[in-house]
């Protein structure tokens, strides 16, 4: 349990409550607060673009080094989360040649213009090593892998190799509703790796 404490949004001071005109001592109350728990999630992206995979790898950056608050009470210092990335699964239903392709990458030129698809391939590329046979590989193929043994997004060459198609991206002008990005000369685009 933690205690708190009311604050008068106009005045700044200790909040005050009445009842039917009668002050009591104040705006006491008081949090329960869950620490130390671990929970799991996953997340499922279908026919992803690898500058998206760019972009979550700054989201998991970010949660990575607790930076991002989940719930409520984050003003008052609650929702702190250490996320970390354990494990990544591909699924493709066409033929990569065992390499990190996004969709783009695996559709022909009119499909890429027609769904204004953006085609960044990964330099250099990424080989995958496909999981065990099973029934379903006669038309898909499987990938799964760790990330990193540390759980540092920042040192994954993989989560490395998809922020740098996302930094290029930005760079070549690729998005035509978020030109604001460049306004501070993408400082806060780069991945350390």
């Amino acid at each position: 349990m933690r205690d708190g404490i009311g604050i008068d949004r106009f005045t700044g001071g200790v909040a005050s409550s009445s009842e039917e005109g009668k002050e009591s001592a104040g705006a006491n109350f008081r949090n329960m607060v869950l620490q130390g728990y671990i929970f799991q999630n996953e997340i499922s992206i279908h026919n992803f673009e690898l500058w998206q995979l760019g972009l979550l790898a700054y989201v998991f950056r970010d949660l990575e080094k607790e930076l991002i608050p989940l719930g409520s009470g984050k003003s008052k210092g609650f929702g702190r989360v250490k996320g970390t990335v354990n494990t990544v699964e591909l699924t493709y239903y066409k033929d990569n040649q065992n390499q990190l392709k996004g969709i783009s990458e695996l559709c022909d030129k009119g499909e890429v213009e027609t769904y204004n698809l953006i085609s960044i391939p990964i330099e250099p590329a990424i080989n995958l090593v496909p999981l065990s046979v099973s029934e379903w590989d006669s038309y898909r193929r499987r990938f799964s892998f760790e990330t990193n043994p540390n759980n540092d997004i920042a040192k994954s060459p993989f989560w490395g190799a998809c922020a740098k198609v996302w930094n290029q991206a930005v760079k070549e002008g690729k998005f035509k509703t978020i030109p604001e990005l460049k306004g501070d000369g993408g400082k806060w685009l780069k991945l350390d790796i």
